[in-house]
Order: C-alpha cells, then sequence, then structure tokens
C-alpha cells in the first residue's frame, strides 16, 4: 500500500511538471512575436466587438476612450453608445486609433453617356497636419497632388477596362463554381456591386451553361 501511494505521488509530481514545461514551451513561441502594447488614460482605441445581430462575427469598432488602466493587461474602455456604457477589455482586444486631420476632396470625370467613371480623392493637409502626410515633403505632396490631378482616368476608386490583355484565352476551360447561400446583408452589397459594374460597361449579362 505504501508503494502504491509513493508511485502515485510521483506521477502526479512528474504530470505537474510535464504540464508545466508545456506551458513554459508554448509561452516561449508565443513571445516570440507578442509586442507589448500599452495605453495611457484617455488614449483612443479600436475594440474588438461582437457585430450586432451576428454573435458568432467580430469586427474592431470605436473609436473609444480608455477610462483607466485596471491591471497589467486589462483596461476599462467607455462605450457611451453601447448598452453597457464602460467595459473591462483585455489588451489583446485592443489597438490604438489613428486620428486622420486630412481633407479630402473628389474629382469625377464623365463617360459620353454622362456616367461617371472615374473618381480621384486627393489628399489635403490640414494646417495642423503639414508634415504627417507620409513623410512627404510640400513640395513632394504638390507633385503628387498634380500627378493624381492629370491621370484621373488610371488612379481611380472604380474599375476599368483595358485592351492589352484577355481575362480568358480562347480554348480555356470556362471557371464555375457551384452556387451557393450569403446571408442578406452581404448579398445586397454584391448586387450593388454588380449593378454598378453592368453600369460602368465592365461586366455584361451572361447566359452560358
Amino acid at each position: 500500500m505504501l508503494s502504491m501511494r509513493e508511485h502515485v505521488a510521483k506521477c502526479g509530481e512528474l504530470a505537474r511538471q510535464t504540464a508545466q514545461d508545456a506551458r513554459t514551451t508554448a509561452k516561449t513561441w508565443y513571445d516570440r512575436n507578442a509586442r507589448v502594447r500599452d495605453f495611457d488614460e484617455g488614449d483612443q482605441v479600436l475594440v474588438l466587438l461582437p457585430v450586432s445581430g451576428k454573435p458568432l462575427l467580430a469586427k474592431y469598432q470605436g473609436s473609444y476612450k480608455i477610462v483607466r488602466k485596471l491591471g497589467p493587461v486589462d483596461y476599462l474602455v467607455a462605450m457611451p453608445d453601447k448598452r453597457k456604457t464602460e467595459r473591462t477589455c483585455h489588451v489583446n482586444m485592443l489597438k490604438p486609433y489613428v486620428h486622420r486631420n486630412l481633407t479630402v476632396t473628389s474629382q469625377f470625370v464623365t463617360s459620353e453617356h454622362n456616367y461617371p467613371v472615374s473618381t480621384i480623392c486627393v489628399l489635403q493637409p490640414s494646417p495642423d497636419n503639414q508634415l504627417k502626410v507620409d513623410g512627404l515633403m510640400p513640395q513632394q505632396r504638390s507633385e503628387l497632388q498634380n500627378v493624381l490631378s492629370e491621370f484621373t482616368d488610371t488612379f481611380s476608386n472604380d474599375p476599368g477596362k483595358t485592351t492589352f490583355t484577355k481575362h480568358v484565352q480562347p480554348g480555356t476551360r470556362p471557371i464555375k463554381l457551384p452556387p451557393y447561400r450569403v446571408n442578406n446583408e452581404k448579398a445586397t452589397v454584391m448586387k450593388k456591386e454588380l449593378d454598378d459594374m453592368l453600369k460602368m460597361g465592365v461586366i455584361e449579362p451572361s447566359s452560358s451553361p
């Protein structure tokens, strides 16, 4: 009986030591790519939260303000637009919010059918952000804006067409996928994108099998 107890005690000690070694190994591998993140009171952050109506999906939302630091990795975050106005969040759920003090102006180029086929957005630095546009000097920013304005048909937010290559070469097997369901939100976005591409002439209806 005494020998059995000693054997069980040794097995328990061996199991605890093995578990500790496994935790140490896992921590070592995780820390190789880990980065220390720290926030101060009043910092603006984005918070990884579940999507409303879709509890299995999550995305970064915000910006929200750090109220105070509760521990080495825990923060109290103010969320005035949520039902719970203050939440405790782990640092892994937070990332800094970057303020962009830029003024965006748009220019539209219309086709012969009076449909806007090109949109160019020129970022102009505000007076309090003169030196924070990708590290460019004022002359360089001016030259960049001139190039973007001159070649609006190239630097466009809308898809275009080219005659220099063909998407599908003759004799290529048709690309086809089995139909599958998508949620209503995604289906609405897809329908809008298809309608826009049809209006621009980028795609055309097909009745092929």
